[in-house]
């Protein structure tokens, strides 16, 4: 929705960082956008977020350039800006005039509060810019199957909000006819309950403190395994996955000891439970020590 109605408004170039979400780029090309540049977010070497790729990708970017960012928990390499980064970051945005577009689709699972991890959307908002938000409830609610979401347009002037209103709901109308109501109506219950809305952020932050401790368990027993290698990166990261680094070779041999990821390395932490982290770590072990 967010790529239709920007394309509406004559944004049709994209920049990118990579690694990415995979469907990121066929959504850009399917309506006829074309994504002008993939950049590296991410730098293999250091196991880190390549903060000097991104501003100079920015810097390089056309004025009127969609510049596609995830707010907080990366996927798939869970490595986020900094506040100061982000900062230095919309500074170039701003001058550039270019036009942010954030996907939050993970939003809680970063620091374990909701608020913080909103932080760069409100930051941006405090800068005076126009920008669209794609938010996601379908990890933090529990509601994957149910597509609960919103589409947020930030205009500088509130004399157009009829009209970006009205082309919003023509182009879902177009696009999708109407949307999937039961989970809808879950999120509204929630949201509109004050205690069911602290009991829910309360989850979150508890989903949160176990995927962090798993990923501290897993840093611990590689550690005490003397796994060759550095793996401090595993809880630097943020989210549901681990951007192990960990090779397609090595995870094809992972499958045979009954430990899954996907090729590129991304492990889901909260498929892990503390019974099965020694497995998990073994199984890394081994397959890094044959190479």
């Amino acid at each position: 929705m967010a790529m239709l109605f920007l394309k509406e408004a004559g944004f049709t170039e994209y920049y990118i960082g990579v690694p990415t979400w995979q469907n990121y780029q066929p959504m850009v090309e399917s309506i006829g956008c074309k994504v002008a540049k993939l950049y590296n977010y991410y730098d293999e070497k250091t196991k880190s977020l390549d903060f000097q790729s991104i501003r100079a990708a920015a810097e390089a970017a056309p004025q009127g350039t969609v510049f596609l960012l995830q707010t907080c928990c990366h996927n798939p390499t869970g490595s986020d800006l900094s506040q100061d980064q982000w900062v230095e970051l919309v500074k170039i945005i701003k001058q550039r005039k270019l036009v942010p577009l954030l996907d939050t689709a993970y939003q809680g699972f970063g620091s374990g509060d909701l608020d913080k991890d909103a932080w760069p959307i409100r930051y941006i908002y405090s800068q005076g810019l126009e920008f669209v938000v794609c938010q996601s409830f379908s990890k933090n609610m529990g509601l994957y199957s149910e597509r609960v979401g919103s589409c947020h347009v930030v205009m500088g002037d509130q004399q157009y909000k009829p009209a970006v209103q009205s082309n919003l709901v023509a182009l879902f109308r177009h696009e999708s006819s109407f949307a999937p109501a039961f989970g809808a109506r879950l999120a509204a219950i929630i949201l509109n309950n004050p205690e069911l809305e602290e009991q829910w952020r309360g989850e979150v932050a508890e989903c949160t403190r176990r995927l962090k401790e798993l990923r501290r368990a897993v840093l611990d027993r590689l550690t005490k395994l003397g796994t060759p290698g550095n793996w401090t990166n595993v809880v630097e990261q943020n989210g549901l996955f681990w951007f192990s680094g960990l090779t397609k070779e090595q995870n094809d041999k992972l499958v045979a000891k009954h430990v899954y990821s996907t090729n590129m390395g991304r492990v889901n932490v909260a498929g892990l439970n503390f019974n099965t982290v020694d497995h998990f770590c073994k199984a890394i072990d081994q397959v890094v020590r044959e190479d």
